[in-house]
């Protein structure tokens, strides 16, 4: 199924989730650039009863140190939608 995003091209995915993800990384790469970007953790927040439209609240941020695992960024909601 295509999915929709306000400022992205659509996506193919099975889920709200699947789509946000795909959104989350796109948005880590415009945001941080190529500096280790790392999607964290991502879970649908709310969706509406018709199920045409959903929103995924993601974790998007960088490693600003490779010897560690502390990761810089912020959570981000993104409204998915058929």
């Amino acid at each position: 199924m295509k999915y929709y995003c306000n400022g992205f091209r659509p996506v193919e995915a099975d889920s709200f989730l699947e789509a946000g993800e795909i959104f989350a990384r796109r948005l880590v790469r415009n945001a941080y650039g190529i500096r280790n970007p790392v999607v964290g953790a991502s879970r649908v927040n709310a969706w509406r009863q018709d199920g045409t439209g959903a929103e995924v609240d993601v974790f998007c941020g960088y490693r600003p140190d490779r010897r560690n695992n502390a990761i810089a960024g912020r959570n981000y909601l993104l409204c998915v939608r058929i």
